[in-house]
């Protein structure tokens, strides 16, 4: 892709406009206003393009996890079929499942040649209907180059091409693309050119077993590699193509029946960056940005020079982007004089996708749905995110951009670099703990993140999760000073994510073991955020921890019950924290070992010098017991499992406690046409972290001062209205119910999140001690931490009802520092 230089945006007019600079630059760009040339089929053996435009390949990285076509996948190349491109040149394909680049990218085997083949048949039958004639589609195989030591043999690399090739002629593709402008085939001709290339030993095999497949090749002919090596670069300036090579291996490919290349070239001064979705310039060069007109004709004079070195070939030119509008007045000139037999757009395709249609029909283009170049699609590939039209598509992939352009390294940088560095801080006193954010943030500030982590860790043991599940006011935002000054305020948490992220990649994340164990024992019940802070903190001073977890994940809430959606999941920030101490026997696991079960409390009261019960709360409350009505909890960890219930028509979410937000994303997520959420109070009592254009939404309805009195059930005792009072508030600003104001609402399901409470199982183990969960939650101070009874000490969600996972982290911190106190003080 020609990329904008930093100093030249796109400017131009139109055509005539067009013409006057190429004349300034001394470039002669055919132009051809008719359109006929575009119109014009183009024959290959058995098969005829019915025009020559061609949609490129750009990897979506929305396949299914069996390398099948997915909906995103099906949607994006439909709109291509039924836009009028002629040809179909479908992107990068795993010839073998393990071997594919990505995660999400597609991949071709016997198990899922079915979903090819119905998909093929809709893309011609949708192309159709649309009044287009069915595309020819060439299907790209793709082998990436791998790890040295894991280099296969040539024969194997043949074997899987021609396998890949079969499945591909039997799935309804008209042909297949070897992909050698990158990967394991492109690594071979960057070498030398060898007396017979891999590349053709493949197409001759496959041609041997379906001689009338057409057998295609997308090259780079000018990979402008700095020397020594570099395909088609000259190699004393790797700023000039030298192509005797292409042209060599281009005319024996022609020899051995293949008849079209798709032809790129790299831009000889820029590489890819560090940075997603974006190039910069090479070392060598101080300056240098050309025009994007000037980078346009040597990419033009390199297909026009292999078109005249073999005749029998045909070429496909592509990087008329950047020309916008115009773009079709320049392809037509190509065909016309010869320079080109088809023209190739790739991420014009994916912003126009109708851009053919609305050509031959009007004989224009829509300015303003052409393909800017704002990089954007490259941003989601770097990152591994589905790949589309960002602004022609925003509804699809806005909100994927966004979410992972919060953590560009350059977006990041800038926003600490507007940190006040407060003294006193408003940010810190408002955090649990009270985080030093002034200090972390200078070191983002330089670039510094690893830095920035160290200092996070030092002060909260699981950064990334509290980064990630904070509430604004407990990451400091709300009380950050530019909230007022502009409206805008630090993104504290954005930061200390990426902070905390960058620390564990480079293994500084886990607990730091001191050499010599004090031989004092703690018990831990419940490996949730408090739980775990406090074993790290335990760990580190020198003590032995055994942690116990009546679930088989540790994590607590955050794992269990936070859907995916919001939280990846907590297994590989937990396991670098805490790996390193299993095999010094300082840390055991027993998993799947609830208090009151299989242990009371008091023989572990017996084993150890101290206990520490963080095992939170796990009972919803609720108002009755019927079909139909869940608990928050359970309702959120069958979701988090993939057992969700069928979606419902209407559903009721009795809200108030933490998990009701996550409960309402859950019930949108799965098709719920109507959500009623009730709520006893005003919307600032209400703890929802949201922005409050979710309650816009269609289908949403927010009820306040709403209190949820029952249910009344049909025949079959299925829930069938949720009994409300309605509430107002009195002369003392006291909610009340207002006289004979009770109704009934319709629904099907009712999500009960009003709050927590300790379940029975555990309220049984704690009247071992002769107190209730009642009693710890008033009585247990958060500056000691103990119970009153030796050695019990409690912190976490028992103790502060159910607050934010960086509260409960700070806590969870806190308490082991009171036990470390208590077990050294003489």
């Amino acid at each position: 892709m020609i990329q904008i230089p930093v100093d030249q945006k796109f400017y131009l007019r139109d055509p005539a406009h067009l013409a006057a600079e190429m004349e300034r630059l001394g470039l002669e760009l055919p132009m051809e206003s008719t359109g006929d040339a575009l119109r014009r089929p183009l024959a290959f053996g058995n098969h005829e393009l019915p025009n020559r435009f061609c949609a490129q390949p750009i990897t979506g990285q929305d396949a299914n996890p069996d390398g099948s076509p997915s909906a995103l996948t099906r949607r994006r190349y439909t709109r291509l079929a039924t836009g009028g491109y002629g040809l179909i040149w479908v992107e990068a394909t795993a010839v073998q499942l393990d071997v594919r680049r990505h995660p999400n990218q597609l991949g071709l085997d016997k198990e899922n040649i079915g979903a090819f083949t119905e998909w093929t048949a809709a893309l011609r039958s949708a192309a159709t209907a649309a009044g287009s004639p069915p595309p020819v589609l060439i299907l790209q195989l793709d082998h990436p180059c791998p790890e040295e030591d894991r280099v296969p043999a040539p024969e194997t690399v043949c074997d899987r091409y021609q396998r890949a090739a079969e499945w591909a002629c039997l799935a309804g593709f008209d042909g297949v693309d070897l992909r050698c402008d990158t990967g394991i085939l492109q690594q071979e001709l960057n070498t030398s050119l060898p007396t017979e290339s891999l590349l053709e030993r493949i197409a001759c095999a496959i041609l041997h077993t379906h001689p009338h497949l057409l057998v295609a090749a997308r090259l780079c002919a000018y990979t402008a590699c700095l020397p020594p090596h570099g395909f088609g670069t000259d190699p004393h300036d790797h700023r000039q193509p030298n192509l005797h090579d292409p042209i060599e291996l281009i005319r024996r490919l022609n020899d051995r029946a293949v008849p079209l290349i798709n032809v790129t070239s790299n831009h000889p001064n820029l590489r890819n960056s560090p940075q997603p979705g974006n190039q910069h310039p090479l070392h060598t060069d101080a300056y240098p940005h050309e025009h994007p007109l000037t980078a346009l004709n040597r990419r033009i004079q390199i297909a026009k020079t292999l078109r005249e070195a073999v005749p029998g070939i045909s070429i496909i030119v592509d990087g008329l982007s950047w020309l916008r509008h115009m773009m079709p007045e320049v392809a037509g000139g190509l065909l016309r004089d010869g320079h080109a037999d088809i023209i190739g757009l790739g991420r014009f395709a994916l912003a126009y996708p109708d851009a053919p249609k609305a050509w031959f029909s009007q004989q224009a283009l829509d300015v303003y749905r052409c393909c800017i170049q704002c990089r954007a699609c490259s941003w989601l590939k770097d990152a591994g995110a589905h790949v589309g039209c960002v602004l022609q598509d925003g509804d699809v992939y806005g909100a994927e951009f966004r979410a992972q352009r919060r953590y560009s390294p350059d977006r990041l940088q800038a926003e600490a670099q507007r940190c006040h560095q407060c003294y006193p801080a408003p940010c810190v006193l408002a955090t649990p703990g009270h985080v030093d954010i002034p200090r972390q943030m200078s070191s983002c500030a330089r670039g510094d993140l690893t830095r920035a982590g160290k200092r996070l860790r030092r002060e909260q043991m699981l950064p990334e999760m509290c980064a990630q599940l904070a509430p604004a006011g407990a990451a400091g935002e709300i009380a950050c000073i530019e909230n007022t000054l502009s409206g805008r305020p630090i993104p504290i948490r954005d930061l200390q994510y990426s902070a905390a992220r960058a620390l564990r990649q480079q293994g500084g994340s886990a607990v730091r073991l001191p050499s010599e164990c004090t031989g004092r024992h703690i018990s831990i019940i419940g490996a949730g955020p408090a739980g775990l802070a406090a074993s790290a903190v335990l760990l580190e001073q020198g003590h032995t921890v055994t942690l116990y977890e009546k679930s088989a994940q540790l994590g607590g809430v955050p794992e269990r019950l936070i859907p995916a959606s919001r939280y990846g999941g907590a297994q590989a920030e937990i396991e670098a924290l805490l790996t390193p101490a299993l095999p010094t026997g300082r840390l055991t696991l027993h998993r799947n070992t609830a208090l009151g079960v299989d242990r009371t409390l008091t023989a572990v009261r017996k084993e150890c010098d101290a206990v520490l019960l963080t095992a939170g709360l796990w009972q919803e409350l609720s108002l009755q017991s019927a079909d139909g009505v869940w608990s928050g909890l359970n309702f959120l960890e069958q979701v988090k499992r993939g057992r969700a219930p069928s979606p419902s028509r209407r559903a009721a979410l009795l809200s108030g406690g933490d998990c009701a937000m996550d409960a309402a994303c859950c019930l949108k997520e799965l098709g719920t046409e109507q959500i009623f959420i009730l709520f006893g109070g005003a919307r600032s009592d209400m703890h929802w972290c949201m922005e409050e254009h979710w309650f816009a939404q269609p289908g949403v309805h927010a009820l306040f001062f709403a209190r949820p009195l029952g249910y009344l059930l049909n025949t079959q005792g299925h829930v069938t209205h949720v009994r409300v009072a309605r509430m107002a508030l009195n002369e003392e600003s006291v909610p009340h119910d207002v006289p004979e104001g009770e109704y009934t609402i319709a629904v099907d399901t009712v999500i009960e999140a009003m709050g927590l409470t300790t379940d029975a199982t555990l309220r049984g183990a704690l009247q071992e001690l002769d107190f209730t969960s009642a009693g710890l939650l008033k009585t247990i101070s958060t500056d000691s931490f103990h119970t009153g009874i030796n050695p019990v000490f409690a912190a976490g969600a028992l103790i502060n009802g159910g607050a934010s996972v960086p509260q409960c982290v700070s806590e969870g911190m806190r308490a082991a520092q009171e036990i470390d106190h208590w077990l050294t003080s003489p």
